[in-house]
């Protein structure tokens, strides 16, 4: 309840609910070890640390859907001769009450070593 001008009390109107709106979002990169910058200089050293004697270039992608209060997304990280790391996590919150929610949320993760 509210109060008008002249103090009497009067029901206050709800807001109309706002859609739950999709969206997808994505990205990918990629490093060339043809650059001499100091992060192509950190990935080769890493790719030797890892026992891999080759200077391969590294790509990532992933995606992330979100719909009100549900997500789902993965990413890629690959890399030729060393690793490949595969990542996924979906949330789902559901609401019981005003004050009561139940939330849900799962992830899952390879990684492992690829080609010589």
């Amino acid at each position: 309840m509210g109060l008008s001008k002249d103090g009497k009390e009067v029901a206050v109107p709800t807001p109309t609910p706002a859609e739950d709106v999709a969206s997808i979002s994505y990205r990918s990169s990629g490093i060339s070890t043809q650059s001499k910058s100091e992060m192509t200089a950190n990935l080769s050293r890493w790719q030797q640390d890892a026992g891999a004697d080759v200077q391969h270039g590294v790509w990532s992608a992933g995606a992330l859907y979100e719909k009100g209060k549900f997500n789902i997304g993965a990413i890629e990280y690959y890399c030729e001769d060393v690793i490949n790391i595969a990542y996924a996590e979906s949330k789902l919150e559901v609401p019981l009450a005003d004050d009561w929610k139940l939330k849900f949320a799962g992830q899952y993760v390879d990684q492992g070593s690829v080609g010589e």
